[in-house]
């Protein structure tokens, strides 16, 4: 696995599935190793996680010579992995990512890419700019790579990678057994909604708040929390405050369990108008939680027919409001709706029907069969959820 920031501390929700993805093959019998930076200073060079062996060849580059240390250092970690690497999966379209690629097919190494976004954090992003231009151009190179969405199939579509060698496979998610919930929360009857993320401007969290604010009064108590932190938490915090929201929105910043905090909530949202998968959406629907969400290819894959009565255009300012609005007031539909998201992140997105997955890819990579991927993973359902999707865009 080359993750430049590899857990821990996790930094992202890809750095989180990378974990959860080896944490999983770790189970089912597969040596994994991980070549990352030091990001943290917590981090050691070598450590042993969760079954995980963790490589890591020093500071972030940040500068032409920290930059020619790293890949040096890279160079000879992959080298001395040699013996013991079968495949080399890259999840990042970073140089690091792009460099690793490079150096472990001059060893003859099979070599599979996850693209992890889409729009400007993908593909067409990377195009506007000779340096992303360079990085795409190795990185498309790769014997196989993932795409995640409709989106990110149509993004690969574009540079003309072979769909044959392109393996379809969303994000999965490790499946707990359901929480109970917070009794304390049914004795003060406050209604929480949730947005988890980063704090930045692909979630279009001024549209949550403009939102908020159209609420208006409501048959019982309501707060919104957001959870998370980014370079937009002051500018969100003020314009909380003018809008006169101090006493119904809460900033809790990052929160050590997550899984707690879904627990005693009652509504997710996302309003983003950029995703690949987002594991907040699996984590939000893990804990049966009703997902309110912008109309975008990725959280639409997520949440299937089951969730899309309650998903937004980008940007609808109102809709997002009634839709709110409606939950907040109906427990019913809150349940009932939480229940599907439950019962669809267990069908479709468990951590162990992805990592099987994998690691039929994997084989097909070893085997030089790189022509076989667009045929794993492809069931039935996917291919009907990807083909309405296309249709969707077109439209």
């Amino acid at each position: 696995m080359v993750v430049p920031k590899y857990p821990q501390p996790i930094v992202g929700g890809l750095e989180q599935q990378a974990h959860e993805l080896s944490k999983a093959l770790v189970a089912r019998g597969h040596s994994v190793s991980a070549l990352s930076y030091a990001h943290h200073p917590s981090n050691e060079r070598l450590e042993v996680r969760d079954g995980v062996t963790i490589h890591r060849i020093g500071s972030p580059a940040t500068t032409p010579v920290t930059a020619i240390a790293a890949a040096a250092s890279l160079t000879k970690a992959i080298y001395g992995l040699r013996r013991t690497t079968d495949v080399v999966h890259i999840h990042v379209p970073s140089w690091f990512g792009a460099f690793a690629l490079k150096f472990a097919r001059t060893l003859r190494k099979p070599c599979l890419f996850k693209l992890s976004n889409v729009a400007e954090l993908g593909i067409p992003g990377l195009r506007k700019s000779m340096e992303g231009r360079i990085r795409l151009s190795i990185l498309s190179r790769s014997d196989g790579i993932v795409a995640m969405t409709s989106e990110s199939l149509r993004e690969l579509e574009s540079i003309r990678y072979p769909a044959e060698k392109t393996l379809f496979r969303p994000n999965g998610i490790s499946i707990t057994s359901p929480s109970e919930r917070d009794l304390r929360k049914k004795a003060d009857r406050t209604v929480r909604v949730v947005f988890l993320g980063r704090l930045s401007w692909e979630k279009r969290l001024p549209d949550l708040l403009a939102a908020w604010s159209l609420i208006g009064s409501l048959s019982c108590p309501a707060v919104l929390q957001i959870v998370g932190d980014g370079p937009d938490r002051s500018q969100l915090e003020s314009l909380s405050r003018e809008l006169g929201l101090q006493g119904s929105v809460q900033f809790l910043g990052h929160v050590p369990n997550v899984e707690d905090v879904l627990g005693k909530s009652d509504i997710f949202v996302l309003p983003s108008h950029i995703e690949g998968n987002s594991n907040a959406v699996l984590e939000a629907m893990r804990s049966s939680l009703p997902i309110v969400a912008s109309r975008i290819s990725g959280t639409c894959l997520q949440v299937g027919a089951e969730g899309a009565q309650l998903l937004f255009d980008v940007g609808d300012v109102v809709r997002l409001s009634e839709l709110l609005r409606v939950l907040i007031g109906d427990p019913a539909l809150r349940a009932e709706a939480g229940v599907a998201m439950r019962r669809r992140v267990e069908r479709k997105f468990s951590m162990t029907h992805v990592a099987a997955d994998y690691e039929r890819a994997y084989l097909a990579l070893m085997a030089r069969s790189s022509e076989t991927l667009g045929a794993i993973g492809s069931t039935e359902e996917e291919q009907f959820d990807t083909t309405a999707l296309k249709r969707e865009h077109r439209h």
